[in-house]
This record gives structure tokens, sequence and C-alpha cells, in this order.
């Protein structure tokens, strides 16, 4: 059973991945908005992302896939690109935790 947090209103995420990989999972698929993206940055619980671009431009507007702030740049989450493919006007960048946040 995974417990939930304080507030009662979300899970655990690191006792999440904890009870996954007792279980024997090794890797994780986590499609999801900026609220639990930003959760898996904010405690340093990803090796990689695939971060997929459209043609489109929302301007102000739309919707930040990030809530994770850096308060200055030694806090930033340093990524290194290691692909990208191209889908006709649409684009996928791969990046890897660097792991030195």
């Amino acid at each position: 059973m995974i417990k939930e947090t304080k507030d009662k209103q979300h899970i655990d995420i690191k006792e999440l991945v904890i009870k996954l990989t007792e279980m024997g999972y090794r890797e994780i698929l986590v499609e999801s908005g900026r609220g639990i993206l930003s959760a898996f940055f904010n405690i340093g619980l990803f090796d990689r992302i695939y971060w997929f671009f459209g043609a489109k431009i929302l301007g102000d507007k739309g919707n930040s896939p990030f809530s994770y702030v850096a308060n200055n740049i030694q806090n930033a989450i340093n990524l290194k690109i290691i692909g990208n493919i191209n889908f006709g006007d649409s684009f996928l960048i791969i990046l890897e935790n660097r792991g030195d946040k």
C-alpha cells in the first residue's frame, strides 16, 4: 500500500518508486502534466526526459510544462541532450539528467 501525503490529496512519489522497485520494476514511464513532472524534478527522481514539441506557438496564454523553479543557477537542473528526432513539423528531444543539481 502506498501512503497519501499529509494533505490526503497526493501520494508519496518516493514511496511509490521504492515500492515499484521492490516489485521488480527498473524503468518507469511517467506521462504527466506539470504537477507530477515537477514533483519528480523536485526530488530528483528522473534519468531522462522525452520532450515532444509541436509546431504551434501559444504565447503567454499557453501552459508551461514545468512548475519547478530554481531560485538560482546553482539549483538549476542540469540536462544533457542525448538525442532528437523530427516528426514532420514536430520533434522529440531526449534529455538526460546529469545528476548535479
